[in-house]
């Protein structure tokens, strides 16, 4: 059975979710809104460098782990602030199936 130690949720995380409100003019205008603040178990997967444009990039890789939520689906149209920076979300598992733990795998591009 997978468990996590109770103590490793240390890290405060943000997920948010991109919707559309509406601006004071009535227009409707997309914008990342928090829809949850809990704490995670942060693990650091790797770092590549890559070329883009004649420019060397960044690419690094975090899984974060969560207690179950029932009220917040989770899902790569999601995206993490985790110590000022934003990460996207490319793989999220419900850890054996048990809703107990979710997985989130992200990156975050410079």
């Amino acid at each position: 059975m997978f468990t996590i130690n109770p103590g490793d949720f240390k890290h405060i995380i943000t997920i948010q979710e991109h919707l559309e409100t509406i601006s004071n003019d009535d227009i409707p205008v997309k914008q990342w809104v928090n829809v949850l603040k809990t704490k995670a178990k942060v693990t650091n997967v790797r770092g590549d460098e890559y070329l883009q444009a004649q420019n060397v990039g960044m690419k690094i890789e975090k899984t974060f782990y969560i207690r179950y939520s029932r009220s917040v689906p989770i899902t790569t149209d999601n995206q993490i602030l985790y110590k000022d920076k934003v990460y996207n979300v490319v793989y999220v598992n419900n850890v054996m199936d048990l809703n107990k733990y979710i997985e989130i795998k992200v990156e975050l591009k410079r």
